[in-house]
């Protein structure tokens, strides 16, 4: 389950999808010489503002985080040569009946002329899931172990990333409204700043990961081209 919402104050009814199912893949990797890449999140960090290594110490705060960090010990103790991989924000077209993510959401807003309310005091490192993919393909062919970080090429706050959603694809920025987090009071804690160095993404797997804007530009172009191959 890769709702923060819904497993906030629900852990136990996710632990085995979460946890539990990991662990279980990690044992089979480990008891046949596979390879085993798991991919966790930057929910197991808590927030501060210089970035997080590869090996910095774990923080969540909600228990979206918590589970991730228990998956996390669970897949170490099982696999020793596993790779952990930590994605931030992702964004990017979701393949067909597949589920959409923040960026998708807007856009979908947007073109129905509808208001978007995006929180200013979150600070993320939204990382395109192109690269996101690339990293990950790169990552199960090496012969790498611990955890990497994985961001996207640029800082931004969720609302200037939300203008910028916005103005890349000719929507009305006017649309989009600045909002405290506190004005979203059912949903689970987030850190208010995430930033990664991206040392092992760039120097180990050799991923140039694109800022905020060229993943947005690509996105269109994406748009434009299915939307040209089926005219």
């Amino acid at each position: 389950e890769g709702s923060v919402d819904a497993i906030q104050g629900n852990m136990e009814a996710f632990r085995t999808l979460n946890v539990r199912v990991p662990r279980l893949l990690a044992d089979w990797c480990e008891m046949h010489s596979r390879k085993f890449v798991f991919v966790s999140s930057n929910a197991v960090y808590g927030g501060r503002p210089t970035p997080y290594g590869d090996d910095s110490d774990v923080s969540p705060i909600n228990d979206y985080g918590r589970l991730k960090v228990e998956a996390e010990v669970a897949v170490r103790e099982s696999n020793p040569a596993a790779l952990i991989i930590r994605p931030i924000l992702m964004y990017g077209w979701p393949n067909r009946g597949r589920r959409g993510n923040l960026v998708t959401d807007w856009i979908s807003k947007l073109r129905a002329g509808e208001e978007v309310r995006v929180v200013e005091d979150v600070e993320t490192q939204p990382l395109y899931a192109r690269d996101a993919a690339i990293g990950i393909w790169r990552a199960a062919r090496s012969d790498l172990t611990g955890t990497i970080n994985f961001g996207g090429g640029q800082p931004i706050s969720l609302f200037d990333f939300g203008l910028l959603t916005a103005r890349a694809f000719n929507l009305d920025d006017e649309l989009v409204r600045p909002i405290k987090s506190e004005e979203l009071p059912d949903l689970a804690p987030r850190p208010k700043q995430t930033r990664f160095d991206n040392l092992r993404l760039e120097s180990q797997l050799h991923v140039s990961v694109k800022s905020p804007q060229e993943g947005l530009n690509s996105m269109r172009s994406e748009e434009e081209r299915m939307n040209a191959e089926y005219e």
